[in-house]
Parts: structure tokens; C-alpha cells; sequence
């Protein structure tokens, strides 16, 4: 019993510290390498293109989530993740800002896509009394991994790689290579981590409900039905208050760290 709760505990929480750590990595070498060159407006536009998807799709996500196995729809999110760290890592190389908007835009979509295939697995996997053990650590866990994620972006930009130099093109610095060479290897690792996560049938119901095409709309009204679970409700609330609230904070910290105090981009990941 105790080995099969390690092994599900293992692959559900890897593939899911994985895909935080890799959203954060790549989100924040882009604001910095935008802040680094002058181009703080770019910071405001990457942070909404990556939210978007979470505002759009979310009701998609979940009704995938429930209509399907959800393992299956692990493995798609994971699939487009990799798929859009190809593209953002040519887009880092060669400073390419549409491909890296475009990216951190799909790269929310996997996150929308994957957060309610694998948190719906939970239930699934662990006995009730375990779920609420299960959900403090991996939300310990993926805090911890989207720090670190921030904090080794601005390590991994500053990184001159001497012993390198004399193989590489000098036009493109170790640091960005490093970066690229980063998010596609997480995805990669995150994607193979999926095949050890336990498979379960689809719920069977006898009328499942329509797909949510209004999208947002939608989760709006879900959201106004959760009024009667005064809990839920102010659950929900604060945490899109916190994440808005973290994620406009980091604008400016990047912008105090390089563009005021001068410092480097190592210090400056290191701030929040």
C-alpha cells in the first residue's frame, strides 16, 4: 500500500512540479531578456498572453478533463508543452518576440489544459482520507518549484559558459542556449514522467453535459452557482486575487532589479 501510494505520489507530483518549474523558467528569462533590452512593455504583454488561456479555456480544460481519461489528457498537455518549448526556445535563441509572445500564449494553454486532468486525478487515485494530504503537498511542492523556476532564470542568462565559447557562435550568448536547452529537456522529462501516472476509465455518466463553447462565459456562471458554498467561493477569490497580485508584482520587481538598482539578472530573480 505504502509503495503504490509512493509511486503515484511520485509520477503525479514530477509531472507536476515539472510543468510549473518550466512555465516559470521560461516566463521569467523572457521578462528579463525584454526588461535587459529596453523593452519593459513586453513584460505586461507576455504576463496577459500567458494568463489568457486560464480566463478563455478553463471550462474546456475541465469538461475534456471529465469527459475523457484524464491521463490521456495529461499526456496532450504535455505533448503541447514540449511542442511549444521547441518554439520558444528558437524564439529565446534568436530574440524572435512574436514566437516567444505565441509560446507563452500556448504555454498557458497546456498549463489550462493539464491543471484539471491532473488535480481531477487526485480523487481518483488516492483514498479520500489521503486527498487532502495529497493537495497540501503537491501545492507545498509547486509553490517551491515555481520559485525556484524564477529564481534559476536570471542565474541561467547570466551563465558565460568559458569552457563553450571557443565551440559556439558568439552572436547568440551561453546564457540564452542554456535557457533553451532547459525548457525543452524539462518538457521532455515532464512528458515521459506522464507514462508512470495510473490510467482510470472516464466517469461513467448517463448524459454527459454539453461542451462549454461560451468559455469563459461559462466559468462565470459556474462561478456565480458557487455562491451557495460560501467557502468555495471565497477560495476561488482569493486565490485569483493572490495569483493577479504575484504576478503584477513581479513586473516590478524585474524592472526595479535591472532597469534601477542595476543588477544583475542573477540578484534580480532572486528578489522575490
Amino acid at each position: 500500500m505504502a509503495n503504490g501510494f509512493f509511486k503515484r505520489t511520485t509520477a503525479l507530483g514530477a509531472s507536476y512540479m515539472l510543468g510549473a518549474f518550466n512555465d516559470n523558467f521560461f516566463k521569467q528569462s523572457a521578462l528579463l531578456l525584454a526588461v535587459g533590452l529596453g523593452f519593459e512593455s513586453l513584460q505586461a504583454y507576455g504576463t496577459f498572453l500567458f494568463a489568457l488561456p486560464f480566463v478563455l479555456f478553463s471550462a474546456w480544460g475541465g469538461w475534456l478533463a471529465d469527459r475523457f481519461p484524464k491521463k490521456r489528457a495529461v499526456i496532450a498537455a504535455k505533448t503541447l508543452e514540449l511542442a511549444a518549448m521547441l518554439a520558444g526556445a528558437w524564439g529565446i535563441l534568436h530574440l524572435h518576440w512574436g514566437a516567444i509572445m505565441v509560446m507563452l500564449f500556448v504555454m498557458g494553454g497546456s498549463s489550462t489544459l493539464f491543471s484539471p486532468a491532473l488535480n481531477g486525478s487526485i480523487p481518483e487515485l488516492f483514498p479520500p482520507k489521503q486527498v487532502p494530504k495529497v493537495n497540501g503537498v503537491f501545492k507545498l511542492c509547486t509553490t517551491l518549484a515555481i520559485l525556484l523556476g524564477v529564481m534559476l532564470a536570471g542565474a541561467a542568462l547570466d551563465c558565460e559558459g568559458a569552457a563553450f565559447a571557443r565551440f559556439l557562435d558568439p552572436a547568440i550568448p551561453f546564457g540564452r542556449r542554456l535557457v533553451a536547452l532547459g525548457v525543452v529537456t524539462v518538457a521532455a522529462l515532464g512528458l515521459c514522467s506522464t507514462i508512470f501516472i495510473p490510467s482510470r476509465p472516464a466517469a461513467a455518466v448517463a448524459k454527459h453535459p454539453p461542451f462549454p463553447w461560451l468559455g469563459a462565459w461559462d466559468s462565470l456562471k459556474d462561478y456565480a452557482r458557487m455562491r451557495g458554498d460560501r467557502a468555495l467561493f471565497l477560495t476561488i477569490a482569493a486565490d485569483a486575487f493572490f495569483y493577479g497580485v504575484s504576478s503584477l508584482a513581479l513586473l516590478e520587481i524585474n524592472a526595479l532589479g535591472l532597469a534601477e538598482l542595476g543588477f544583475s539578472k542573477t540578484l534580480t530573480s532572486l528578489l522575490p
